[in-house]
């Protein structure tokens, strides 16, 4: 297979660093950033502002107790109890404060709780927000607790506390959301056996009430990130609700900004990893830039080129890369992906073209080379094909994407078959998990022969990469010159479903279909042989016989009406055998009955075929000694010639069936 690469440059080139999720200094910088709503702005006031950064991460070294004006924090806190950034920024700077001094942290934590327990329980005790600040307290201290102290009792009584809410109030989804806080912030700790409830599942449980505060779904959000940093699927659920936190405020222009920095530290991570980015996370970071800036040229391009690779909103993907060229005509790395587009879409012309012009502005761009190998293959033009991709390999023998590439358009063009083999196990050899090389590799094994080792391979791309679709495809090319088209149909249906725009996939899916619909008509040929031999065989008083060639005529459409084809050539194919000259006398006593003289006053006739144990055979024989004949069905046309010319009388046998499997084994698909 073709592999296809796109350096997204506008991702690698943003300077971020590394995503590294401390949570508790999130959330508090988070609350801070999340709820900086209009509220805030009409309390806080000048005096605040000006000497507080509520961007900073206050759970570290660096944090400068001294540029905390506690007395105007107090008073924001104190005048508006429904402040929680504040509130939140409040209770950390004091805990911090009283524990970096000589209290134990016993003695803090309550002289904490003394301090500010009339303003957090002010409100009826069974309102949710009045037990989303109690619990909140709670996580706050157990936090500072453990930075501090690094204690394990400490973190025990924390993940206890929490439990003991939970139990309290289960419907309260704070407590859901709270539990797998504590238990997140405490996992480098020994804590296994303390593990009352599954955190992950109760972070899930969160999910299932209807909560419209925006803090509260970019916490979740946040937090799915904590406890399950490896997870494409966890992290998917991060940004459903980190979106759901956008939804709720959409005029929280730092919240968007946050989310979308979240996004680019997500990707910037999986490059780091050299893991598979999912679709998802890339989608959504340039439809953010869309929508921060319509004429982002770029964002529209790898917008549309992560659509077109993808094979997914193929006409989505075509026009976002005519918007990126509509801003910038003459970008050859925008015209490519256009051309990729127009491509998936079908219209060759125009992919052509739009490729043709990017390689003039420049030929140096690789992946022209690659895409317009693979048009010039689809349109059997393999000089051309071959030449573009012989111009990379001659600039680099050694890279395996030019490896693999190079292997696959020679495999395809069905030329220096050895050489794609030798390129494309070096492919491999340089990347043994990459699935795509490893499909190249089984079909160039397939190319020279080697069918085992094709079928072994391709096996092991599949345990890979179970979601590519071009990997059931060329098994099904395998299976079906195996002989084994039922199996190849299915293989060629589930790649379908994978990959719709596979070249020439519904070609070939319909060409298994109607190769399996005639070997089962032929089937049922076969079945009716008996039945043709009982009416040919006999006369009327039950008496067998043998019969002339106009019966065998006129019982051979019969034959093959009974099993839904048409044999338009027939009379061409029967006049073109010559009649075996034998004398009266034995056509006489072969066939018992009287001889009639020959209409046209030769000494010759048809031969009577009198062997009633054969008739199916030489039913086939027939078919199969005499030139050609040519089967038709709605959709399928299969040519039946004969290899070996022999009288109907003897010979090589014969039959459509194996003609069929013949004809098969040679087939090539596209």
């Amino acid at each position: 297979m073709l592999k296809k690469i796109f350096d997204f440059n506008f991702v690698k080139n943003v300077n971020l660093a590394p995503l590294k999720w401390a949570l508790f200094c999130l959330l508090s910088s988070i609350t801070l950033l999340v709820c900086g709503s209009d509220s805030y702005a009409q309390n806080s006031g000048a005096n605040i502002s000006a000497r507080i950064d509520f961007g900073v991460n206050i759970f570290t070294p660096h944090f400068k107790f001294d540029e905390i004006d506690f007395t105007s924090v107090k008073k924001v806190l104190e005048s508006d109890t429904k402040n929680l950034p504040v509130r939140a920024f409040m209770l950390s700077s004091y805990v911090n404060n009283i524990a970096g001094g000589t209290k134990s942290i016993n003695e803090s934590a309550l002289e904490l709780e003394k301090v500010l327990s009339f303003i957090l329980l002010r409100y009826d005790p069974q309102r949710s927000e009045t037990c989303f600040d109690r619990g909140y307290l709670y996580m706050i201290i157990a936090n500072l607790g453990y930075q501090n102290y690094n204690s394990r009792i400490y973190a025990l009584m924390a993940l206890c506390d929490m439990a003991a809410l939970l139990q309290q109030e289960p419907l309260n989804p704070y407590y859901h959301l709270f539990y797998t806080v504590v238990y997140a912030s405490l996992k480098d700790q020994d804590i296994s056996e303390f593990k009352l409830y599954d955190p992950l599942e109760e972070l899930k449980k969160s999910l299932s009430f209807e909560v419209t505060d925006p803090q509260f779904h970019y916490i979740v959000g946040s937090t799915f990130l904590a406890v399950a940093q490896n997870s494409p699927d966890i992290h998917q659920l991060a940004y459903a609700e980190f979106m759901q936190s956008v939804k709720l405020a959409p005029k929280n222009k730092a919240l968007k900004e946050k989310v979308f920095k979240n996004l680019i530290e997500l990707l910037t991570e999986y490059d780091e990893r050299k893991i598979k980015k999912p679709l998802w996370l890339e989608e959504s970071a340039y439809l953010y830039l869309i929508e921060k800036d319509q004429d982002s040229a770029a964002a529209h391009n790898n917008l549309g080129y992560l659509y077109t690779m993808s094979n997914t909103k193929l006409d989505a993907g075509l026009e976002h890369c005519k918007k990126a060229i509509a801003l910038d005509p003459n970008n050859p790395v925008y015209l490519h992906s256009l051309g990729c587009a127009y491509y998936k879409n079908r219209d060759i012309k125009k992919a052509v073209a739009t490729l043709k012009k990017a390689y003039s502005l420049n030929p140096e761009l690789k992946e022209v080379h690659e895409h317009l190998s693979e048009i010039y293959l689809q349109m059997n033009d393999n000089e051309s094909a071959v030449r573009h991709l012989e111009f990379l390999f001659a600039q680099d023998t050694t890279d395996a994407l030019i490896n693999n590439n190079y292997a696959y358009v020679l495999s395809e063009a069905n030329l220096k078959l050895e050489t794609a083999l030798n390129c494309s196990l070096n492919a491999v050899k340089a990347e043994p998990d990459n699935a795509v090389y490893l499909d190249t590799l089984a079909w160039a094994y397939f190319k020279n022969f080697m069918l085992k080792e094709a079928f072994e391979t391709i096996e092991k791309a599949i345990k890979i990469d179970p979601a590519l679709g071009a990997l059931y495809m060329h098994k099904g090319d395998f299976l079906f010159f195996d002989d084994k088209i039922s199996e190849a149909l299915d293989n060629y249906n589930r790649g379908f479903m994978l990959d719709p725009a596979f070249p020439g996939a519904v070609e070939n899916i319909a060409m298994l279909k109607s190769i399996k619909a005639l070997r089962d008509k032929l089937g049922a040929m076969k079945k009716s042989f008996p039945k043709v031999q009982q009416v040919v065989c006999q006369d009327e008083k039950g008496v067998k016989r043998p019969f002339s060639y106009d019966e065998y005529d006129f019982y051979f459409h019969k034959l093959f009406e009974q099993a839904g084809f048409e044999p338009v050539k027939f009379e061409a194919v029967k006049s073109a055998k010559k009649p075996l000259k034998i004398s009266s006398e034995q056509a006489a006593s072969d066939a018992g009955a009287a001889v009639k003289p020959p209409e046209n006053g030769q000494d010759s006739r048809k031969k009577l075929l009198n062997d009633e144990n054969s008739v199916g055979e030489d039913i086939m024989k027939f078919m199969n000694t005499t030139g050609e004949v040519i089967f038709y069905d709605k959709t399928f046309e299969v040519i039946l010639k004969s290899t070996v010319e022999t009288s109907i009388n003897g010979g090589a046998k014969s039959t459509p069936e194996n003609e069929i499997n013949k004809t098969s084994a040679e087939i090539k698909l596209k």
